[in-house]
């Protein structure tokens, strides 16, 4: 049966524990279903946070936390994933496991992976090597594509044309100049990457079967 591999760390209060989201109604959400697409939810004044103790009601507990992708430093664990717990830990008892990248591939790569440790894969080594083959992909991406044509526009609401250029990945501060999005521009390389940029992507979650030795990635942009 499949399992979840837990990317915890131990909640801290900074400056962010002061306010939440509230509604119109000036309360916050309290489960999924009070979220309400198309209401302007807005920063709010936390009720959970003591101003005297400068801690919420998430203060010393244990919380989810993502990975960047394009901060992560495996070097540097403890800064580069806000002290994920039990980074050697092993956590997959198997030592060669399928992976599959398919997000945002419009091409997936499908990757066997071996442990170096008979016994299987810490938390840590699974996280280098998502993070190597990401950074990999998107090299090779950027490689094989080809650039393509874009029209610039002579303001940010797409009205007129003032010149054409040739990019592979349009530069994210010239993104606006071509179209009214920010998002990354979908390329025809060898993976045929669309709408994210590296730095938009984190491993919010993984979960293993054992049954199948798959590794699911669940990646947030």
């Amino acid at each position: 049966m499949a399992f979840e591999i837990k990317l915890k760390c131990i909640h801290k209060c900074n400056k962010y524990c002061k306010t939440t989201l509230v509604g119109p109604d000036g309360n916050a959400p309290q489960n999924n279903a009070d979220w309400i697409i198309g209401v302007a939810y807005r920063d709010g004044p936390n009720p959970n946070y003591n101003h005297k103790t400068k801690r919420c009601d998430k203060y010393g507990k244990k919380e989810s936390h993502a990975i960047y992708l394009d901060r992560y430093d495996p070097d540097n664990w403890d800064k580069s994933t806000n002290h994920i717990l039990n980074p050697d830990e092993i956590v997959i008892m198997d030592s060669h496991i399928h992976i599959e990248f398919s997000y945002p591939l419009n091409n997936p790569l499908n990757v066997d992976l071996s442990s170096k440790n008979p016994n299987g894969f810490t938390k840590k080594e699974i996280v280098d090597h998502i993070v190597r083959i990401y950074r990999e992909i998107y090299a090779e991406e950027e490689r094989t594509a080809h650039p393509q044509a874009y029209t610039v526009k002579s303001d940010k609401m797409g009205e007129g044309i003032s010149d054409v250029q040739e990019h592979v990945v349009i530069p994210t501060d010239q993104r606006q100049l071509f179209s009214c999005m920010i998002n990354r521009n979908s390329t025809e390389g060898v993976y045929g990457i669309w709408g994210h940029d590296l730095s938009d992507l984190a491993i919010e979650g993984l979960t293993y079967n054992p049954e199948t030795k798959e590794l699911t990635m669940h990646i947030g942009s």
